[in-house]
């Protein structure tokens, strides 16, 4: 999945989401995420999960790298079920996920 966001920020970003690291770039940033570890059962609606989240983060006004992070998490963790839609976590287990992740390991997605 590649794309370019822009507006909220000074110049255009480019993000790529893959299956072991996602990257946030533009012409004062370049940063590796890496993959969040899961136990992977289904990844079908992986790539949705990621864009809808990342979505959601951005609209909220989290930081640009942050919301790459949250959105790694949060499509990782939609594989760890089976399908699409009903795989997805609602807001208030996702958060509870969110929680759970050390502030000093960074982790994101498996798509």
């Amino acid at each position: 999945m590649r794309g370019k966001i822009g507006g909220r920020w000074n110049s255009p970003r480019h993000y790529y989401a893959g299956i072991q690291r996602s990257l946030l770039a533009g012409r004062d940033l370049s940063e590796h995420v890496p993959a969040f570890p899961v136990k992977a059962i289904d990844s079908t609606g992986a790539g949705d999960a990621f864009i809808g989240s990342f979505a959601v983060f951005l609209a909220e006004g989290l930081p640009e790298l942050e919301v790459v992070r949250r959105a790694n998490l949060y499509a990782g963790l939609s594989t760890t079920g089976v399908g699409t839609q009903k795989s997805f976590y609602d807001r208030q287990r996702f958060d509870a996920e969110w929680l759970g992740v050390p502030s000093n390991k960074w982790v994101l997605t498996f798509f």
